[in-house]
């Protein structure tokens, strides 16, 4: 009789059951926690932004700071992604009633987000192309350094204004 071959358990495919959605919850609830999602993110990406300046003003180490950069940049990252979740979300979704106010400040949101987005890879792809640049050059490079300032700040505005609506999602 043949010994049945077993198979090593490092080879077995371990599968993830997806489990079952609550009947309860609704597509508005999902959109909420995604907009929930979208400010906590918001958040961190500020945080970071500002650990990113804070630093620069400091006398520590280059390690130190190119470690905060690269947090600021897997936040923005991440941030990128919550704006595409929360956009396919809420494209097909008109919400109205009690949840009106939540809805709009989280579009805000979406709207300041994309802005900061915008501007920060602009930003960044400018000060990689500096070398070898002409003088006249870093003027333009200085504005555009002031509109990212400028739309980091409307995305604080939204992410303070979204929180004292869904003070929960903190």
């Amino acid at each position: 009789m043949p010994i049945p071959r077993l198979t090593p358990p490092a080879m077995l495919k371990h599968t993830v059951e997806t489990p079952a959605i609550d009947p309860s919850v609704t597509s508005i609830d999902l959109l909420r926690a995604k907009a929930d999602g979208l400010f906590r993110t918001a958040q961190e990406c500020i945080r970071q932004q500002d650990r990113c300046a804070h630093l620069g003003a400091l006398s520590c180490g280059q390690t130190e700071k190119r470690l905060a950069q690269s947090a600021a940049r897997h936040s923005i990252e991440a941030l990128a992604t919550m704006l595409e979740t929360y956009e396919k979300s809420s494209s097909s979704l008109k919400v109205d009633g009690a949840d009106e106010a939540w809805w709009r400040k989280a579009n805000a949101i979406w709207m300041a987000a994309r802005e900061f987005a915008r501007r920060h890879s602009g930003t960044d792809a400018a000060a990689k192309n500096i070398e070898g640049a002409d003088p006249g050059r870093f003027g333009e490079l200085a504005l555009d350094f002031e509109l990212e300032a400028s739309a980091l700040l409307a995305l604080r505005q939204a992410a303070e204004s979204y929180r004292h609506v869904r003070p929960d999602a903190v």
